[in-house]
């Protein structure tokens, strides 16, 4: 698309385009290059060549990586056929005997029926824990099953931030342990617990710094992390999501600390509006049948013969509207699967719990906001953002917000207003009507910043609003009568994360070309107006100086701006004018208010400030 470049940033772009130009024409002089060979350089910088060679690239990269895990897989059941004898495998079979008559009952739900072939199988598992190179189990499991006589080399805690103290019985059974967990997730549930066993478990537990981890509301992981502080380590990095599906994550949860090595994609986030209307203890039918419809619609565009494809339906409306995209999307697959004779099923769960899903991941995530306007619930709850922290991070390829309501129907303290405004901004085909617009952000510091050009117009500048494409909004303030002026902006007024930075590289460049330039926070100017406006007079006098004691900084003159009965008059006496223009800047400047006989006095000149 042919058209004049906005803004620095194109503007860059469009020069870093004609130097290359340049050097690829003096390359073309001083080399013999024949058609085919420029054809394939040319094939190197074009964009769409490079995105199909870097999806291959990818695909293949994939396909290795498969490749070397089943060959470890191997090797591993390979060394150990060598190391085991017949006396071992024939513990093993017993045991795979027994786990057949167990056929998948767990420790959590278990029938009287099946109580003696559990206790079969632990008895046929305990003898082959010594040679047996990797256990997997729950806590239960492993408190029920393993001995205290046992230890294992290394135990590994996965999803800790999940677990309660009651970890700790692993610890006594392992001699070296690595813990696994993310405190910004889901935490243990909170239990009801009667005065009796509170009173109970005040009296038995130990009297250490770190006593209060030992709660059955608290992490286990919190608690290693507390009693072993030296051993910590954070892990910054995310092989699953693109890079802009897990934007908001990064940036409001962790704070920039993610190293993601999925690059981004346009189809990573969708956001797709819907006229729906929630009812109470039913949910949003209308919102709810738009996501079938796409899942639906989802399953079909994928091969007969396709691998496994998962995809999470996550309610952010509670689980009476889970229940009601359940109820409707279980009828349509029936349906899908009885007229697709040998399509393959693949994994469709509905939940409005994030613990469901967390440690696990998908292919494709669907958020269901539910509600509508007028009854959307405000989340000031930390664990609503371990809840958006945990559904916003399952997807490797793309994710998708279906919702009711906008941006501006909810309140600014709400938390999933920035979620939703951070996947708006990276939704495909998003129109700019969901996004807040500048005019909007501003109008809270609307009268601060009208205060403080008034106090500027009383100190003797003239401030204009800057509506240029660089550094825009911006004021403008420069003295009557001269050409040198300064750039004042207000930050922090509302602005996204990336149009804040692109004021940071404006005044970069503003300030190269000599123009002094000067960013005050807007929080900082409401609060302390006075203290503010203080250090901006400081600064201006700094930069556009006229002579000593130009500026009155006495607190008296820092209160409010002045009304219109309190207009002040500057007086420049013209007895100091002579012909020699030099002296121009040795004019004194009278800053008070004229009598009705100074305003009689010929060769005056009067300037009224508004």
């Amino acid at each position: 698309e042919r058209r004049k470049p906005n803004g620095v940033t194109e503007w860059r772009r469009v020069d870093r385009g004609l130097k290359v130009l340049k050097k690829w024409g003096e390359f073309k002089k001083r080399t013999n290059l024949s058609s085919e060979q420029e054809n394939l350089l040319v094939s190197l910088f074009n964009p769409r060549e490079n995105r199909n060679r870097q999806r291959s690239y990818h695909k293949l990269r994939e396909e290795i990586q498969r490749f070397e895990w089943r060959l470890t897989e191997l090797l591993i059941l390979e060394r150990q056929k060598k190391l085991l004898t017949e006396d071992d495998m024939s513990k093993l079979n017993l045991l795979m005997q027994a786990a057949q008559k167990l056929k998948g009952s767990n420790s959590k739900s278990r029938q009287k029926s099946d109580a003696g072939n559990f206790e079969l199988f632990k008895t046929a598992l305990r003898p082959c824990l010594k040679f047996i190179p990797l256990v997997l189990m729950t806590t239960e499991q492993v408190c029920e099953i393993v001995p205290l006589t046992h230890r294992f080399d290394h135990c590994i805690i996965d999803e800790a931030s999940q677990m309660n103290c009651t970890g700790l019985n692993l610890l006594i059974r392992a001699n070296q342990f690595l813990v696994l967990g993310d405190q910004k997730q889901s935490s243990p549930a909170e239990q009801k617990w009667s005065v009796e066993s509170k009173n109970a478990l005040a009296a038995i537990k130990p009297d250490t710094y770190f006593s209060e981890c030992l709660k059955p509301g608290e992490s286990f992981f919190d608690l290693i992390k507390q009693a072993v502080p030296k051993s910590y380590k954070l892990l910054s990095d995310h092989f699953r999501c693109p890079a802009n599906g897990i934007e908001w994550n990064n940036v409001n949860v962790y704070h920039d600390r993610i190293k993601t090595y999925k690059p981004s994609r346009l189809d990573s986030v969708t956001c797709m509006r819907v006229d729906g209307k929630w009812v109470d203890k039913v949910g949003n039918r209308v919102e709810a049948q738009a996501v079938v419809n796409f899942v639906v619609e989802r399953l079909k565009m994928l091969p007969a013969k396709a691998e496994d494809f998962a995809i999470y339906i996550i309610s952010m409306g509670g689980p009476k509207h889970a229940d009601c995209i359940d109820g409707i999307l279980q009828e349509a697959l029936d349906q899908l699967y009885a007229e697709s004779k040998g399509k393959e099923r693949h994994k469709v769960m509905t939940t409005a719990d994030q613990k469901q899903v967390q440690g696990g991941e998908c292919d494709l995530v669907v958020l269901s906001a539910g509600h509508s306007p007028g009854n959307i619930p405000v989340e000031v709850d930390p664990h609503h953002e371990q809840f958006l922290n945990v559904v916003g991070s399952r997807h490797t390829q793309q994710i998708v917000l279906f919702h009711s309501y906008g941006i501006k129907d909810m309140q600014r303290e709400d938390l999933k207003r920035d979620f939703f405004q951070t996947l708006m901004k990276n939704a495909v085909g998003q129109g700019s009507d969901e996004e807040e617009s500048p005019k909007d952000r501003t109008v809270r510091f609307a009268k601060v910043i009208k205060m403080l050009c008034s106090t500027l117009r009383t100190h003797g500048y003239c401030v204009q609003c800057n509506r240029g494409t660089v550094w825009a909004d911006a004021l403008t303030i420069t003295r009557q009568g001269e050409r040198s002026c300064a750039l004042l902006l207000v930050e922090n007024s509302g602005e996204t994360a990336d149009e804040w930075g692109r004021s940071v590289e404006d005044q970069y460049i503003l300030e190269c070309s000599g123009t002094r330039c000067l960013r005050v926070d807007a929080i900082s100017l409401a609060l302390c107006f006075r203290k503010a406006t203080r250090d901006i007079l400081a600064f201006l006098n700094e930069s556009m100086p006229l002579g000593p004691s130009t500026v009155d900084m006495t607190p008296s003159s820092l209160a409010q701006p002045p009304s219109a009965s309190e207009q002040e008059e500057i007086v420049i006496s013209s007895e100091s004018e002579s012909s020699d223009l030099s002296c121009l800047g040795e004019l004194q400047k009278k800053r008070r208010r004229p009598s009705s006989s100074d305003k009689a006095q010929t060769g005056h000149m009067k300037r009224k400030k508004t």
